[in-house]
């Protein structure tokens, strides 16, 4: 098992221990703080599906990315930030 500070780590691949079991221990502490989006490698974003309303997709968070004009490489955001990106797509396209 990890040490506590690696418990919300938001990228799985930088867990000392990495096993089924460590991975499903940070997976469910980020999803008891509403972290539902972490990723596994550089390429792999996992989402847990909260089957609840989440904050990040709320139509004032999707309006308030709508009239973002910055663009932000994906490898310079964390987590939280690709979700609110990912949320102006699925709001833009329903």
């Amino acid at each position: 098992m990890n040490q506590v500070q690696y418990d919300l780590v938001e990228d799985l691949a930088l867990l000392p221990h990495l096993n089924e079991s460590s991975a499903l221990h940070t997976l469910q502490q980020r999803y008891y703080r509403n972290l539902i989006h972490t990723y596994a490698g550089k390429k792999t974003l996992l989402v847990v599906n909260p089957v609840r309303p989440v904050s990040v997709y709320t139509e004032k968070v999707c309006n308030y990315w709508r009239i973002q004009k910055v663009e932000i490489r994906q490898e310079q955001m964390s987590a939280l930030t690709y979700d609110h990106m990912q949320a102006i797509e699925w709001c833009q396209f329903r």
